[in-house]
């Protein structure tokens, strides 16, 4: 590991001790999905965060096609010019 490499570490662990620290002080409380559930494995909690991570990527895949087909589609209309009916300015 490098100096460089070692400091970036240190500040991140530095950043995560610091907010730790904020979060105990106001006493945050935890996010449902991370709250341990009765009769729940923690395999199975792995296993719905997981999935929920899949699912949140899956739809920014789908989003980042559609917003490349849409550029395509735009490309190509200004590329053939003015439509039928549209008059062009002299």
């Amino acid at each position: 590991m490098t100096d460089a490499q070692f400091k970036e570490l240190m500040s991140v662990v530095g950043m995560a001790n610091e907010t730790n620290r904020l979060v105990a002080g106001y006493q945050v409380e935890i996010d449902s999905r991370f709250k341990p559930q009765t009769g729940m494995t923690c395999e199975r909690r792995v296993s719905l965060l997981l999935d929920a991570n899949q699912d949140a990527n899956q739809k920014s895949e789908s989003s980042a096609a559609n917003q490349d087909s849409n550029r395509q589609a735009m490309r190509a209309g200004f590329s053939q010019g003015p439509t039928s009916g549209m008059e062009t300015p002299n």
